[in-house]
């Protein structure tokens, strides 16, 4: 009878060694699980942050090399003045504009003239006209004068675009007989004729 119990007693203690055993190896493995799954954690975060910062690096040197190019093209335009070309060419294309969006509005003022009758309708028409091809002749002249400092300041218009100033002017000269227009006097000549103009179709 004290043999079955010290039998039991020690099979008892050996299943706990053993239930304890299994625990501490489980406890183990899940700790080396932990482990590997922080390290791998860290070596991500590793690789993202190397791969930030050397992507940072060569923003940084892009923008470096973009600070220089826009210094070189500074210095490039100062030497050169071609800032101030640049300025009046802007000048000369809202001009351009300018006169563009006038012509429209009167064309469309004339438009409804012409639903009228009479020789007053007659006479507008035919003033306006004359009116138009001035600011027409002004309007290419500034589209000249344009091309002439993209092409550089010793640039000198084509023949042929010289010729068809020359008929545009004596055109407008056998119509109506005027001065010549000049650049100078532009925006006075484009007040003068926006103002007849007006009065015209009013």
């Amino acid at each position: 009878m004290d043999r079955i119990l010290i039998i039991q007693m020690l099979h008892n203690k050996a299943m706990e060694q053993r239930i304890r055993t299994e625990f501490n190896v489980f406890f183990a493995e899940e700790a080396g699980f932990r482990e590997l799954i922080g390290l791998e954690q860290e070596f991500k975060w590793d690789e993202i942050i190397n791969w930030a910062e050397i992507e940072a690096y060569q923003v940084k040197l892009a923008f470096i090399d973009q600070e220089k190019l826009n210094h070189f093209c500074s210095n490039v335009m100062s030497s050169f003045g071609i800032e101030k070309l640049v300025e009046k060419e802007m000048a000369l294309h809202s001009s351009i504009m300018a006169l563009q969006k006038r012509l429209n509005r009167a064309e469309g003022w004339l438009k409804v003239s012409n639903s009228g009758s009479g020789e007053v309708v007659q006479e507008k028409v035919r003033s306006w006209n004359d009116e138009k091809e001035a600011l027409e002749l002004q309007m290419e002249q500034l589209r000249i004068r344009i091309k002439r400092l993209n092409e550089g300041p010793d640039a000198v218009a084509p023949t042929s675009l010289q010729r068809s100033w020359e008929m545009d002017l004596n055109k407008s000269r056998a119509e109506k007989p005027t001065e010549g227009i000049h650049i100078s006097h532009l925006t006075e000549r484009t007040k003068e004729a926006l103002s007849r103009v007006r009065d015209l179709l009013l």
